[in-house]
């Protein structure tokens, strides 16, 4: 097999640009790339060659999630606040399919209240929750048959969510 030779600024594909290469990995060498959205980040050569790797994520994450019209960009900048994790996985939950808790939410009619789809508003009303970031605490849905909306989330321990489910014994 040819040794793929590129040099710094080499544009690959309609998204990335090749910056340098980085080290050998378990799959091949690595580089570190940019995408077209000014991210930069290291993935192995053979990928962007074979076109298994055409971004940093940004785009397949855009496809997923666009036709909901649900945020997905990182350009918030706050991809490492406390609750940015909880908030892509309440997404996920509630409109990704392939996520292995879609039954239980998505397909049961759990949305997301569209003013809480934005990263910025979700943040701020979920601060003002009383007890936020209690020791031991997390969002709950106060009536778990209705979706993630103003009024229906508070922070509790996990004994009260768990007796919350709705497969809990009553």
């Amino acid at each position: 097999m040819n040794k793929i030779v590129y040099t710094k600024g080499d544009k690959i594909g309609k998204n990335l640009i090749y910056i340098e290469e980085a080290q050998k990995g378990k799959h091949g060498r690595k580089a570190n790339f940019q995408c077209h959205c000014g991210n930069f980040f290291i993935t192995t050569i053979q990928y962007v060659k074979d076109c298994k790797t055409t971004s940093c994520g940004c785009l397949s994450s855009r496809n997923t999630f666009n036709a909901r019209n649900v945020e997905r960009s990182t350009k918030h900048g706050l991809e490492k606040h406390p609750l940015y994790k909880r908030f892509r996985h309440m997404l996920d939950r509630c409109y990704k399919e392939t996520n292995n808790r879609f039954y239980t939410y998505g397909a049961r009619g759990i949305k997301v209240e569209p003013y809480l789809q934005k990263l910025e508003n979700y943040i701020t009303y979920i601060e003002s929750l009383p007890n936020a970031y209690g020791e031991g605490l997390s969002v709950d849905r106060i009536d778990n048959d209705k979706g993630y909306q103003r009024g229906n989330l508070r922070w509790v321990n996990s004994f009260i969510q768990n007796a919350n489910k709705s497969n809990a014994k009553k």
